[in-house]
């Protein structure tokens, strides 16, 4: 999905992915860490922990951290020209 995505020039789109990963993997470590602590201790667990928090630390601070200003949205001079035709 996110191989597609790089294709996209619209950076609005691009935004809400970012906000969307960064939601999936915060929730998928918060159901690990539930997994891990209310069922038997195993590595796996830890290991998938550590995994997506560190996916959606990544995620959140590419998008509300001081990178989050790398995704850009252009709007081409064409429109606005067509707009006052």
């Amino acid at each position: 999905m996110l191989f597609h995505v790089r294709r996209v020039d619209d950076g609005c789109f691009r935004r809400s992915i970012c906000e969307a990963m960064c939601a999936c993997h915060a929730l998928q470590a918060v159901s690990v860490i539930r997994a891990q602590f209310t069922d038997r201790y195993t590595v796996v667990n830890w290991f998938a922990m550590t995994l997506f928090l560190v996916l959606g630390g990544m995620h959140g601070l590419f998008r509300f951290g001081e990178g989050g200003h790398m995704i850009k949205v252009y709007e081409l001079p064409h429109a606005s020209v067509r707009a006052a035709l």
